[in-house]
Order: C-alpha cells, then sequence, then structure tokens
C-alpha cells in the first residue's frame, strides 16, 4: 500500500508472517493504527530510508525502527528543513535497531535487503525487494526530471552503479514522493557520465520559491502538504552560480562543479 501523507509516501509492505512500514511521515495522527485497517498481519517494525522528519515523526508509534548508524545519529536532531516541528513534543525514545548494506529484513516470505546509497541524507538506504521486483528508495533518486547531487557526482554514480547491477531485478521503484520504472537508473548513469567525463554543462540558478497569498484576515497560509516554504529557503544558501546543470538521456543533474570528483588524500 502507498499511503500520501504531508509531503510523501508511506509504504505498507505485508509478508506472510507480518506487514512493515517504510517510512513513517511527518504526522498524521496514529499512523500504526491507521495502518491496522489494511492488513491483518502483525504491525510491529517501521523502516526509515533516511532521517529527515518528514520520514520520520511517526516512528513512535512502533516496537522497533530499522535505520542505519549513520541515520541514527542524526534522526533526533533538529532540522532546519523542518523547523517548524522542532517544538514539537514528538517522542524520540523509541526502540532502533541499527542495520547495514547487505542486511535482510525478513517479513516471511517477503524478503527486503539493505542497500546504503548515502548523498541525499548521510543515513540514507533503499530497501530491495526482489520476489515481487520493487526498490523502496526513498528520496534518494529524486524527482523523474532531476535530481540534486549533494556529495559528489562520482560518489553518487557510484551508488547508481550499485543499483544499476540489479536493474534486470526491478520493475518499479518507490520513493518517498514518487514512483518510477527501473529506466530511471539508466537515464541517471548517462547524464552522470556525461558530467564525468568533462561535457559542458549549464550554470544552475533555483528557482525562487513562490509564496501561498495570504487569506482574507492577511494571515499567510501554508499548504500541508509541503513543509514550510519560510523553514526551507530561509536557510539555503545565496546562489553563486557554482552549480551546475547536465541535462541528457531524458535527465537532469544538479552538482556543484567544484565536487564532482571525490577528493583525493
Amino acid at each position: 500500500w502507498q499511503i500520501t501523507t504531508a509531503g510523501d509516501y508511506i509504504y505498507l509492505v505485508e509478508g506472510e508472517k507480518e506487514a512493515l512500514v517504510i517510512d513513517t511521515g511527518n504526522g498524521c495522527g496514529n499512523l500504526r493504527e491507521m495502518c491496522r485497517k489494511l492488513t491483518d498481519k502483525p504491525i510491529r517494525r517501521a523502516a526509515n530510508t533516511h532521517e529527515h522528519f518528514d520520514h520520520t515523526v511517526g516512528n513512535c508509534y512502533f516496537d522497533e525502527v530499522y535505520m542505519t548508524q549513520a541515520c541514527k545519529d542524526a534522526v533526533t536532531s533538529p532540522d532546519y528543513r523542518y523547523a517548524y516541528l522542532n517544538d514539537l513534543d514528538i517522542p524520540r525514545d523509541y526502540p532502533i535497531h541499527v542495520v547495514s548494506d547487505g542486511d535482510i529484513i525478513d517479513l516471511g516470505g517477503r524478503e527486503l535487503e539493505v542497500f546504503a546509497v548515502p548523498d541525499h541524507a548521510a543515513g540514507s538506504m533503499m530497501l530491495l525487494d526482489r520476489k515481487n521486483r520493487l526498490l523502496f528508495s526513498g528520496d534518494e533518486l529524486g524527482t523523474p526530471a532531476y535530481k540534486e547531487v549533494r556529495t559528489t557526482v562520482e560518489a553518487y554514480a557510484r551508488n547508481v552503479a550499485r543499483l544499476y547491477e540489479h536493474i534486470e531485478e526491478i520493475d518499479w521503484i518507490f520513493g518517498g514522493g514518487f514512483v518510477y520504472d527501473h529506466m530511471i537508473l539508466y537515464r541517471q548513469m548517462q547524464c552522470l557520465n556525461q558530467i564525468l567525463k568533462g561535457s559542458e554543462a549549464q550554470v544552475y540558478y533555483a528557482p525562487k520559491p513562490i509564496m501561498p497569498d495570504p487569506d482574507p484576515e492577511g494571515r499567510m497560509v501554508i499548504p500541508r502538504r509541503v513543509p514550510n516554504p519560510y523553514d526551507f529557503y530561509k536557510h539555503k544558501k545565496p546562489d553563486t552560480g557554482s552549480r551546475r546543470i547536465m541535462t541528457y538521456a531524458y535527465c537532469s543533474i544538479i552538482y556543484e562543479h567544484d565536487r564532482v570528483f571525490d577528493q583525493k588524500s
């Protein structure tokens, strides 16, 4: 099941013995109780694809939450992009089960393999369901139209190359806010290779945020579907023209021109 909450998708995955919730949103009531209306399998555990608040606020409803060590290190830290959540009384003392690359989450007749692929967030992981030919990718692959690289192009290309090795085992990729077919891995690999071989890219200037109009009483009303735009944009660094955008193979990659290759020791 795909559950739409404020900003991103939550997934409920059912095995023969139990069900697992992948990502827990940023506040939509008791998520676990709601999911119990969808399946008769026990729901004890959740998994976080990464540590950002819009994927983790509902963790407190579960007996145990799977995440990487890097995710655990940051999951309860204040997050400037979702500052309006920092002052909420959100329980953060839930049990955490740390998983690593290659670990298996067994739901009974349905196994999910962990792929640690940090870029969008330090603690990012994806879950591969080989039996059903599905990959749960969180926010790592960006939108169907573009991906913004946050580490180096070289490091992100390694992540995509690892996933591309499994492209014949994947039909659909379920992301935090989008659903893709597996060809997004091929398109991103082609685009990343253009950057790595030095092809010329365009300077990228981030668009200015579109603020909602005030209501009749003059109050600013923020759509619940997305994070508070003030919280997000007021912390963005001024665009100095250091970012580039490469468009190739029906895909665009946004990156810092001085962060293409890893630093050499």
